[in-house]
C-alpha cells in the first residue's frame, strides 16, 4: 500500500525547488527487487526494479536524467477487481522513462488502454517548463467514483495513496497536511536542504495509525483483507510480519536543475528473506545535473 507526496513548480525562485517528492513503496518482503541504479538498457534512467518472475523489469518509480528530467510513479488501488489476464502495471513507469513520447501523449495512450490493467494511479512528470508539467491518471471504474480522465497541472501539490483520488484514506489526508507543514517550514529555500530531507524521511517513517477509517474499511472489504489486519494499513509507514514499507524515496530538483535522489531500502539487493525488525536499511544518495531547456 504505497503513498506519494509531491510538489511541482514550473517557475521557482532562485533558491527554490522545481520538484519535491517523498514516496513509500510497500511490498511483500519476499519479492526480489533491485535497489536504485542506472539501467543497463537505458543508462540515463535511475530507479529500482522489480525482479519478481513474470514481472521482471517493471518499477514503481524511476527518473529519466536526460535533458530537463522526466519522472513517473505507480501506485496500486486497494479493493478494485484484479484482472486475471491483466498487463503488468510496473511497465507503465518503465516504458515512459525509457522512451521519448511526450507525457501528455503517453498518458492519453495509457488511458485508452486502461481496461487492460488492474487498478492503478500513474503520475508522469516532465520538468521542462515550456512543454511539461504533471499528468495523473487512474483507471478505476466509474462505479468506484473515478471518471478515469487524465488530469494535467503545471504546478501544485499532490498526495496519493492506494485509495481513490476523490476518496483518500485518512493517512493520505494526514500525510498531506504534514507534507504541507514541512514544505512551508523547510521547502522554500535550498538553504534548508538537509533539514528538508530529514523531515521528509520522518514523514515516510510515520507509523501512527490513522484509524478508524470508513473508506479504508470499505476498500479493504472489497479487497478481501482480513478485518483484524485492516488497521495496520492505516499508517504511512507499515510494518507487518510478511509485508510492509520497504523503500523510501526522496527527490529534490532545485531551480538550478540540481537533482538529489535519496533511496532508503530495507534489506540487501534482491534479498527475499528480510525481516522488518532485524534487516538493515541501505541508503543511496545520487546527485544529477539536469539540463536547463534555456541553456542557462
Amino acid at each position: 500500500m504505497c503513498i506519494l507526496f509531491l510538489e511541482l513548480c514550473d517557475s521557482p525562485a532562485g533558491d527554490g525547488y522545481r520538484l519535491i517528492l517523498a514516496s513509500n513503496r510497500d511490498e511483500y518482503y519476499r519479492r526480489p527487487t533491485d535497489h536504485a541504479h542506472h539501467w543497463q538498457e537505458a543508462p540515463n534512467v535511475f530507479g529500482g526494479r522489480d525482479r519478481e518472475p513474470g514481472r521482471e523489469g517493471g518499477t514503481w518509480l524511476a527518473l529519466d536524467t536526460a535533458g530537463a528530467g522526466r519522472f513517473a510513479a505507480l501506485l496500486n488501488v486497494m479493493g478494485s477487481p484484479s484482472r486475471a489476464d491483466s498487463r503488468p502495471r510496473g511497465m507503465l513507469v518503465a516504458d515512459y522513462v525509457r522512451g521519448t513520447e511526450h507525457a501528455r501523449d503517453y498518458m492519453h495512450r495509457i488511458a485508452a488502454a486502461g481496461i487492460e490493467y488492474s487498478a492503478f494511479h500513474l503520475v508522469a512528470i516532465d520538468l521542462n517548463p515550456s512543454s511539461g508539467g504533471m499528468w495523473h491518471y487512474s483507471n478505476c471504474s466509474p462505479e468506484d467514483g473515478v471518471a478515469g480522465s487524465v488530469v494535467h497541472q503545471s504546478r501544485g501539490r499532490l498526495a496519493l495513496g492506494n485509495s481513490l483520488t476523490d476518496q483518500p484514506f485518512r493517512k493520505v489526508t494526514a500525510g498531506r497536511q504534514r507534507f504541507d507543514d514541512i514544505l512551508d517550514k523547510h521547502g522554500r529555500s535550498t538553504e534548508h536542504r538537509e533539514r528538508l530531507v530529514a523531515e521528509l524521511e520522518n514523514l515516510l517513517k510515520w507509523d501512527k495509525e490513522h484509524y478508524p477509517d470508513e473508506r479504508l474499511d470499505g476498500r479493504a472489504a472489497k479487497g478481501n483483507i482480513r478485518k483484524e489486519a485492516v488497521h495496520m494499513h492505516s499508517a504511512v509507514f507499515q510494518r507487518h510480519p510478511a509485508y510492509g514499507t520497504r523503500t523510501h524515496t526522496i527527490i529534490l530538483v532545485d531551480a538550478d536543475w540540481r537533482c538529489d535522489y535519496f533511496e532508503m531500502t530495507l534489506g540487501e539487493n534482491r534479498e527475499t528473506t528480510m525481516h522488518p525488525e532485524t534487516s538493515r536499511w541501505n541508503r543511496i544518495h545520487k546527485t544529477f545535473q539536469l539540463e536547463s531547456p534555456s541553456g542557462k
